[in-house]
């Protein structure tokens, strides 16, 4: 049997109590509590101790180090909402191309909003809905990164998509605990969008004879490209819904040509005959194509604004690490952003536990660190 530090509640006495019961009796002044409200009593300082510390580790942008307290907190106090939705953003933010934690992202949020008093439900709804999208936005942003990488091999379409649409279902919770918010829908649209037209890009692997790379193309199975039509069409409604001169994106497949490209081809094919059909088409694949054969690129499929396209990871990148225009954290005092810089971890070495996400000094992906970078202090 394992005790507790507990204090009882009725006359304030600082007692042990046995965690695998629901009551028991105070030993001083022999009143029944209960156990758990017992425990929370005695924890109480503890317990606001961890909420600071959770904070400030999430402001910080050490994500697990902010689970952990929040999970420490839930484990006093079942119901405490902030907890609760603090867990669940961290959770969320400490996803990986490989681990996304989508499931316990929404289950946090909804848990959230369960046990928040009916004056703040709709304000957590509405936060959860926003920073589920922000996470899902940054989120894409990896997975187009590395796609635009490794587009040649066999299976990177495929597992990109497979990040996809676990992406979309988020949209599509954020949207239903925020039904009115525009920034969610437009990033659901734009999502669904990306995944129909696809990607064209430069195979570095597969040559024509003079050793120029091959434009080629990748898209959705046709049942799926259905599945996705609908859910963008679903968004679509909602948007018109909220603003009626909406108008939808318009969808260019990758690898397809236009009306106007396809009668200039026509032309070339009855003057100068299959040659000059495969002038045109080659030409067009050309201009889409990457300028590097050996990195290949998604030139097109990319997710509009505020979902973010692909960053190439170099020294130039632009980024609001250490610039003025950015809403650095609280944590770091403005005489000190200046010294800030876009780090990866061996760069940063022992300082990284100290660097803080792109999502802490911009919602704009586009303003963050590339790739797996930080913006870390330069001591």
């Amino acid at each position: 049997m394992t005790f507790r530090a507990a204090k009882c509640p009725e006359c304030g006495a600082d007692i042990q109590v046995p965690q695998d019961r629901d009551a028991v009796k105070c030993m001083y002044c022999g009143k029944n509590i209960i156990v758990r409200q017992a425990i929370q009593a005695s924890a109480g300082p503890q317990v606001r101790n961890w909420m600071r510390l959770a904070s400030a580790a999430a402001e910080a942008g050490n994500h697990e180090e902010a689970y952990g307290y929040y999970t420490r907190v839930l484990e006093i106090e079942p119901e405490n909402y902030e907890a609760w939705l603090g867990k669940a953003i961290a959770a969320g933010w400490g996803s990986g191309l490989n681990s996304a934690r989508f499931s316990e992202l929404i289950a946090g949020i909804e848990r959230a909003v369960e046990y928040a008093p009916d004056a703040a439900k709709d304000d957590v709804r509405k936060r959860g809905a926003d920073v589920a999208s922000d996470i899902t936005v940054a989120y894409h942003k990896l997975s187009v990164e590395h796609t635009s990488e490794y587009i040649a091999l066999d299976d990177t379409w495929a597992e990109h998509v497979g990040r996809c649409l676990p992406m979309l279902a988020v949209f599509e919770v954020a949207n239903r605990l925020d039904p009115t918010n525009k920034h969610i829908i437009t990033n659901g649209i734009h999502l669904a969008k990306s995944l129909i037209e696809g990607v064209s890009y430069r195979d570095p692997y597969d040559t024509y004879d003079n050793g120029t790379p091959k434009t080629k193309t990748k898209h959705l199975p046709e049942q799926l490209e259905a599945r996705v039509q609908q859910t963008m069409d679903e968004f679509v409604a909602k948007m018109k819904a909220l603003d009626a001169a909406y108008e939808a994106p318009e969808i260019k497949k990758a690898g397809e040509m236009s009306a106007g490209a396809a009668i200039g081809c026509l032309l070339l094919l009855v003057v100068l005959g299959a040659g000059g059909w495969f002038l045109c088409t080659k030409s067009r694949g050309e201009k889409t194509a990457s300028p590097s054969a050996s990195a290949p690129t998604v030139t097109s499929g990319s997710v509009e604004a505020p979902v973010a396209a692909p960053v190439a990871d170099t020294p130039d990148s632009p980024s609001l690490c250490g610039k003025p225009g950015a809403t650095f954290p609280k944590t770091i005092p403005s005489v000190e952003w200046s010294k800030y810089a876009c780090k990866s971890q061996d760069e940063a070495g022992s300082l990284w536990g100290k660097c803080v996400a792109g999502g802490l000094y911009s919602k704009k992906p586009e303003d963050w660190c590339p790739g797996d970078k930080r913006c870390c202090p330069s001591k």
